[in-house]
This record gives C-alpha cells, sequence and structure tokens, in this order.
C-alpha cells in the first residue's frame, strides 16, 4: 500500500521490509536511517542514494560557498555514521552519483 505521510512522522507499526531505499534530503539521512532500520527484517538492507553529491562529497574543505558545504559536511557525517554503525555492514558504490548499501547483521 502506498502511504502519503511525513516520512519522519509515519507510524508503520507491525510492518517489515527486506529492503529500504532512501532518496531523501541529504541533511536528514540518519533520522531517516535510525526510524527506518527499525522496520528492517533479519538481514534487511537499507540503500542510500546520492551519496557522491555531485563529487563534491570528500572535497568539503574546498568548497566556498557556505551552504554547498554544509550539506557536503552533512553527508560526509552520514558516511561516517555508515562505517561507523556496527549494526550494519554497509558497502559504498560507483553508480551513479554513488549508493551505500546496508546490510543489517545478524546478531540478535
Amino acid at each position: 500500500s502506498v502511504v502519503y505521510q511525513d516520512a519522519l512522522e509515519v507510524n508503520l507499526t507491525g510492518v517489515s521490509y527486506d529492503l529500504i531505499f532512501i532518496d531523501a534530503a541529504k541533511s536528514q539521512n540518519i533520522k531517516f536511517f535510525e526510524k527506518y532500520k527499525n522496520f528492517l527484517t533479519k538481514g534487511g538492507t537499507i540503500i542510500t542514494d546520492n551519496i557522491n553529491f555531485h563529487g563534491y562529497v570528500g572535497h568539503s574543505d574546498t568548497i566556498e560557498s557556505k551552504n554547498l558545504k554544509e550539506m557536503v559536511v552533512k553527508i560526509e557525517n552520514y558516511l561516517t555514521f555508515l562505517k561507523e554503525n556496527n549494526e550494519f555492514t554497509t558497502e559504498f558504490l560507483s553508480i551513479g552519483d554513488g549508493l551505500s548499501v546496508s546490510k543489517k547483521n545478524d546478531v540478535e
């Protein structure tokens, strides 16, 4: 079924998914990940789109525009969050503008 509601406010109690795809406001990626990881099945996967942000990610120290730099730093923080997250094993793929594929570890 389709849910028409703010993704950070919707209540999906009682449902679970094998795969969740995040393609949303980049500054909110950690919030989306933290909320929706709870709706994953054991061994489920979260994919996040556009993690390279047009090649700017990894080069935030060279960006002069304050707004662009803030956005890129938030994406870089999200990538650090994924790398340090012990609940998931994450691969970073250079497909399109970059994808992260985070598989939930089967530890109960």
